[in-house]
């Protein structure tokens, strides 16, 4: 990408800069925990994705790196649980569950059904004992089928209880059916239903409420509405409902739980259900339990079952709770995490054999770090965890089922153990960069997600600014109701090449639904919204994160990525790691509309190098390549290089730091050159800054708190925070 005019923002030009887990139109470093822009569909009906990971009895359902569903685990009563064809345990990538859409938004499972929440509508796969898929029938599905009987309504949210089903929609209805056995539907009968219907609203806690959340166990369930009341139905025989002990011990119909003692002037952020206890976080960092407690799954050091709700003592202010089946685990705004309750298997994680943990206890081997890359935590009803890392890695603990679960786990143990379920075949997302131009004024930027997940169908989100070089506050996104209609609508986007000839913007390449493409999109300046087209033209090869630069006579693409992994969906089971990284020099015409690439064959950059970045002193008839990587998301370089005719390549200088321009901060006045960089080429991220001055570049660099870097800092905050 080219260095200059990018953004703007008096002084200085920001080429590349990054917020905690996305790409920003502002310097800032990967130390801050703060989402910038809240995502959204442009219908605004589901407005993330809601988990990346559910357990069952003995499987977990999962979403990878493409985006597509897997399933591990055993499927012991032939029920179609594990939703393929392929029956072995452990999850392999050309085996993926079949659903008919572009973007999943929520999975749940709970025994031995499925529930699978799409841009398309809701699916649900397995078993069928009680109608709980939805589907009009019992019979049992292996195959995903879509469940019908909502009135055309968007689903929000779902949860699956022991043998019911749940869906909020967009209107905020409750929706069940499923199991009925102890008035877990809340319909004032104990009849199963084999299509979704409205839990009774009509009188009771529910009357004129939305429902925003809701929870399964075994066979109740809890909602919380929009202005925060809580309330459950279904069996109170353990004080599930947390209403205190009931005759019968059962509710067929909602009942509100009193926001009295431990719930009283509580505004309510989370609830989570267990087999046969609840978990309720509060918007100031507060737990709350009640239930049965037989394996200490309520943390307040016994295994008394409690019929009202209770404080948790916690060790710390909690932010996010993840409770289901017998165990609890709580992650805290310090960065600690904590665990607690059933261990028979040593699913806990803690490093302990004991079968029961009573009490909130710290995982002391998690780093800060690690606890706030956790993108999701799932249990099985059998004794096991399963982690999710925002790099798509997954850590497991616990009971395998006998068997290999995920892609290659196969012993029980009583620490986290890490699986890296493909983790090579996509940029790591702390690399990715987002499409970004700025245009009359206006700065547009393509929404990225912070994990490893190419959000296909949600992640292509348009954002523009007025004042392209300013704080994310200034930043709208753009929503327009005729997106749909857009050719990139559906397709995530990454780590392209971006640049504008005469009247188009172009997209080059890149990552496009995480995978490698050589396709050229285009469209007009003067409709950079909805305006674009794929073109028939491609570049000679698949290739992304390529260095981009332009003169009066070619555009040039030096290096890049031209592919990750070897899978042929035809021939192969499994993917397999197979990096190239390239150092051909590509150009074509500036007046060819990006058509007739060639490959310069008397050209070649002295090493493979990809995320570089491209700088050009207006003095100076020299292009410069500095830093970038030469392996997927390591190995950082050090080094600048020149050249004025692209054939011939002088190294310049080596820098003390490391830089790349999926991570690190370029900026540049008309006096001083600013980085910042890692001291070693391992360490993707700062918060080193080097200044030089451009008279100086490509030599002169000065790192560490100075005079002039202070004076950067104070006058442009946002780079040095």
């Amino acid at each position: 990408m080219i260095s200059k005019d990018i953004l703007t923002s008096q002084d200085f030009t920001y080429t590349k800069s990054i917020g905690s887990n996305e790409e920003v139109p502002t310097g800032r470093f990967l130390n801050s925990g703060n989402s910038l822009f809240n995502l959204e569909t442009s219908q605004g009906t589901v407005k993330q994705i809601r988990n990346f990971l559910s357990g069952g009895e003995q499987h977990f359902i999962v979403i990878l790196g493409n985006g597509k569903l897997y399933s591990t685990g055993i499927d012991s009563l032939k029920v179609g649980l594990l939703g393929r064809t392929y029956s072995g345990s452990a999850l392999r990538y050309n085996d993926s569950i079949p659903i008919a859409s572009e973007t999943i938004y929520q999975v749940e499972t709970y025994s031995r059904t499925n529930l699978v929440l799409t841009n398309e509508g809701l699916f649900s796969f397995g078993s069928n004992s009680n109608g709980q898929l939805g589907t009009g029938n019992k019979a049992d599905s292996l195959n995903p089928v879509k469940v019908k009987g909502l009135l055309g309504k968007k689903v929000e949210q779902i949860a699956s209880g022991g043998r019911s089903s749940y869906a909020i929609t967009t209107d905020g209805e409750l929706w069940a059916w499923g199991d009925n056995s102890l008035g877990q539907l809340g319909d004032s009968t104990q009849e199963d239903k084999f299509r979704p219907f409205k839990v009774l609203k009509n009188n009771g806690p529910l009357k004129n409420k939305q429902v925003v959340k809701v929870c399964a166990g075994d066979s109740f369930v809890v909602v919380l509405t929009s202005d925060n009341t809580l309330a459950s139905f279904g069996d109170n025989s353990l004080g599930q409902l947390g209403i205190g002990v009931t005759d019968p011990s059962f509710k067929s119909k909602p009942v509100a739980i009193p926001l009295t003692g431990a719930l009283s002037a509580v505004n309510i952020l989370d609830v989570q259900c267990g087999s046969n206890h609840v978990v309720v976080l509060t918007t100031d960092g507060k737990v709350v339990t009640w239930g049965y407690n037989n394996y200490g799954q309520l943390g307040d050091g016994s295994t008394t079952t409690r019929f009202t709700p209770q404080l948790l003592s916690a060790p710390c202010s909690v932010k996010k709770v993840y409770s289901k089946f017998y165990s609890t685990i709580l992650i805290c705004t310090n960065g600690k995490m904590y665990g607690y309750g059933r261990n028979s298997n040593g699913e806990l994680g803690l490093g302990s054999t004991a079968s029961t943990v009573t009490s909130p206890t710290l995982y002391s081997s998690f780093s800060t770090e690690f606890v706030d890359s956790i993108l999701d935590i799932a249990s099985s009803s059998t004794g096991s965890f399963a982690l999710q890392t925002m790099d798509g890695s997954i850590y497991y603990s616990g009971s395998t089922f006998s068997t290999t679960v995920f892609r290659s786990i196969g012993s029980v143990s009583n620490s986290f153990t890490k699986d890296s379920m493909y983790t090579f075949t996509y940029l790591p997302w702390y690399l990715r960069q987002s499409p970004y131009f700025n245009l009359n004024g206006k700065g547009y930027l393509l929404k990225s997600d912070k994990s490893f997940l190419s959000r296909n169908g949600l992640e292509f989100g348009y954002y523009n600014s007025t004042n392209p070089g300013s704080y994310y506050s200034s930043w709208q996104q753009v929503s327009p109701t005729s997106v749909l209609n857009n050719t990139l609508y559906g397709k995530s986007i990454y780590s392209t090449h971006i640049i504008r000839i005469k009247e188009y913007i172009y997209m080059l390449g890149g990552f496009v639904n995480n995978e490698i493409s050589n396709s050229i999109y285009r469209a007009p300046i003067s409709d950079p919204l909805f305006g674009w087209e794929l073109l028939d033209q491609k570049l000679p090869f698949p290739l992304a994160s390529g260095m981009l630069i332009s003169d009066t006579q070619y555009v040039y693409i030096i290096g890049g990525i031209k592919q990750t992994h070897l899978f042929n969906s035809s021939r192969d089971v499994d993917a397999i790691q197979n990096l190239v990284i390239s150092q051909t020099v590509l150009r074509t015409s500036v007046d060819s509309d990006m058509r007739n690439w060639e490959i310069m064959f008397n050209s070649k950059f002295p090493s493979v190098l990809h995320s570089a970045f491209v700088y050009k002193v207006d003095t100076d008839s020299n292009y410069y390549i500095i830093g970038g990587l030469t392996s997927l998301s390591s190995s950082q370089s050090n080094k600048i290089y020149s050249t004025s005719d692209f054939v011939s390549w002088t190294l310049k200088s080596q820098l003390t730091f490391h830089v790349n321009s999926g991570s690190s901060v370029f900026s540049s006045s008309a006096n001083d050159v600013v980085f910042s960089g890692a001291s070693t080429g391992n360490s993707l991220v700062g918060p080193n800054i080097y200044r030089t001055t451009r008279t100086s570049f490509p030599d002169g660099w000065v790192g560490g708190t100075t005079t002039a870097l202070s004076t950067i800092c104070s006058k442009y905050p946002t780079i040095c925070n």
